[in-house]
């Protein structure tokens, strides 16, 4: 989105995503962002949802947890490393891909692992 947002969107997305789990955003600019975020503007609501769960079928993260599995926001040492983490995100997007474990693993070791990364994901 760093080409459709200036910084000041940037900015104001950031802080919104920020304070969806975490403290440390400015409040002003997090409303903004909200509005960016779920409007035409921005669209993140198309993937991440209107309520910033994330669509589980795209692959799009839950903002809403404390889970950061692109940006290492948590070890940011203050709010302000962890909003630019978190626009640099933003701006730059991310490119995933997971490489075939076929042949690497079993059978009963893929179904183990897939349980694992599962249960690390809040699931039961």
């Amino acid at each position: 989105f760093g080409a459709t947002l200036s910084d000041e969107q940037l900015d104001q997305v950031a802080n919104y995503v920020l304070s969806l789990s975490m403290d440390g955003a400015d409040v002003q600019k997090a409303a903004a962002g909200k509005e960016i975020f779920n409007g035409q503007a921005g669209g993140c609501h198309y993937c991440h949802t209107k309520e910033a769960t994330g669509l589980e079928s795209q692959g799009a993260a839950n903002l809403t947890d404390a889970i950061w599995t692109v940006a290492n926001v948590p070890a940011a040492p203050t709010a302000e490393a962890r909003l630019v983490a978190i626009r640099n995100v933003i701006r730059n997007g991310i490119n995933r891909v997971m490489p075939a474990w076929s042949g690497r693993l079993s059978d009963d070791e893929i179904k183990q692992l897939a349980i694992y990364v599962h249960q690390r994901g809040g699931g039961k």
